[in-house]
């Protein structure tokens, strides 16, 4: 379950600009918006830790060497403390002062959050070691794996070694790929470097390789269609069969 979000916290605005000034604690929440230089803020969304302390403090300096010779440049740091070592998991998205800025809200006992707006859904996961999570529908194992639910398509994809479900869909590897859901096809995408692999696609349907490439082959059994993938092919377009 998502936790009901703090309020949210601007803070930068409250100081001189160029002055430097001493750490202080912010107000606990788990949204903050730094005011930014160059009309850009920055929003952090901070899925854990949850319950630390928040402190910020600005530091800068006024150059004294050409061709910036007089510029001024102060920066607002966001410091988050903990007691030992351990993960951090924080969302931060730069906008103009005026844009829309997205929802955010903490699934699967904090390693999913999920980021919504005009744009659509993310559900975005990160581990620092192997871990399962779920939530609203989205599934992940491993360590890491964004999923994109867009009026456009569906993109599920994984970082490393897992699996990632949502809905109707599937993808597992034993590497990072990644699987575009359009109206009329399904395209797997790899990096350039990747060895001979293996690929699970789950889909509702049956598909059938699009296009003849040496070594490339599909097994289909019921919604399940396992690629095997040549080293080195960047993507692998499935049709409806």
């Amino acid at each position: 379950m998502a936790e009901a979000p703090g309020p949210k916290v601007t803070y930068g605005a409250e100081v001189p600009e160029i002055q430097i000034v001493d750490a202080y604690q912010l107000p606990q929440s788990d949204r903050y918006t730094a005011v930014g230089q160059f009309d850009v803020d920055i929003d952090f969304y901070i899925a854990s830790p949850t319950d630390t302390p928040r402190y910020t403090l600005r530091y800068g300096l006024r150059y004294n060497y050409s061709p910036i010779t007089g510029y001024a440049e102060y920066q607002d740091m966001l410091h988050l403390q903990r007691t030992g070592d351990g993960a951090y998991y924080v969302a931060i998205y730069p906008h103009k002062p005026t844009d829309a800025v997205p929802r955010f809200a903490t699934l699967g006992d904090g390693y999913i959050i999920k980021t919504s707006g005009a744009f659509g859904i993310d559900y975005s996961f990160l581990s620092a070691t192997r871990a399962e999570a779920s939530g609203e529908g989205a599934f992940f194992h491993g360590t890491a794996g964004p999923i994109q639910d867009r009026e456009s398509g569906l993109l599920l994809a994984l970082g490393a070694r897992g699996e990632v479900r949502y809905e109707r869909y599937g993808l597992s590897a034993k590497a990072a790929c990644a699987m575009r859901v359009l109206p009329d096809r399904l395209v797997v995408e790899l990096p350039a470097d990747h060895p001979r692999t293996q690929i699970r696609v789950t889909a509702p349907g049956t598909w059938k390789l699009h296009g003849a490439t040496d070594g490339l082959t599909l097994q289909v059994r019921g919604s399940t269609h396992l690629l095997l993938v040549p080293a080195g092919i960047r993507a692998v377009t499935l049709g409806h069969n």
